[in-house]
């Protein structure tokens, strides 16, 4: 699968973007072979072996106060929320736009002997009724987008959530990184926020979109949500916020 096969696959940005990516990042090649089992040994990326202890917390509290409450892995690759949120009793539906990645996660939850319901679907595009789920996650995501369709996937994750409900997830913040961008490669912005980021060592899949947002960029995109901050933490010059974010009505 060649790179424009992978960003169509992933449903990133529209066509008409893709002239717009600079030739240097157009012809960088992937470092490796994609499959989920290499990348996940190989990348640094979430085994999907190992719970989440975070997800597993949060959704354990909600399987205490509401059992067998309805939950939500958004974009959930190779499964490990999903997994965490299942073992700690929910109820829980996972969808990614990948297929290849619907079928390992299914691979790993079955190793689990855990119960989790994975379908395809798009994060811009939720088939889902409205206040359906009460706990959603939402990892490695929401920033792989233009500010355009973060707003849209934030949009469905209010609608799909029900009063009171949460969100845990990650976004990736201006920072170093983005101020290289900036300075070094200004062709390779196609929005304000947004660069197009060339695959390396430490990011296995071909030239991706990266959308980096301020933490009050990142209130407004949940107008509807009390945001509070867990942690942030440092990859090379990313600088990624882990957040909850509850829904006030």
């Amino acid at each position: 699968m060649d790179i424009q096969q992978r960003i169509d696959l992933k449903s990133q940005l529209p066509d008409k973007y893709w002239a717009s990516i600079p030739e240097y990042i157009q012809k960088e090649p992937t470092p490796v072979k994609w499959t989920w089992p290499r990348v996940m040994q190989d990348q640094g990326r979430s085994n999907p072996m190992t719970l989440d202890r975070r997800t597993f917390a949060f959704a354990k509290t909600w399987a205490v106060q509401r059992p067998g409450a309805r939950a939500l892995d958004i974009c959930t690759g190779a499964g490990a929320h999903a997994n965490s949120m299942a073992k700690a009793g929910l109820s829980v539906t996972a969808f990614d736009i990948d297929p290849i990645a619907i079928q390992y996660a299914m691979a790993v939850a079955a190793s689990y002997g855990l119960r989790v319901k994975f379908e395809i679907g798009d994060m811009l595009d939720m088939k889902y009724t409205n206040g359906y789920f009460t706990f959603a996650t939402a990892f490695k995501c929401l920033y792989l987008t233009n500010m355009d369709r973060m707003r849209r996937a934030a949009s469905e994750i209010d609608r799909i959530l029900e009063p009171g409900g949460q969100i845990i997830g990650e976004v990736s913040l201006k920072s170093e990184e983005y101020e290289i961008y900036q300075e070094m490669a200004p062709d390779a912005f196609i929005d304000s926020n947004t660069a197009w980021v060339a695959s390396s060592k430490y990011n296995p899949e071909p030239a991706e979109p990266r959308c980096y947002i301020s933490e009050a960029e990142l209130e407004s995109l949940f107008p509807n949500f009390e945001i509070k901050e867990l942690s942030k933490h440092k990859f090379c010059q990313s600088v990624f916020l882990y957040f909850v974010g509850t829904k006030l009505r």
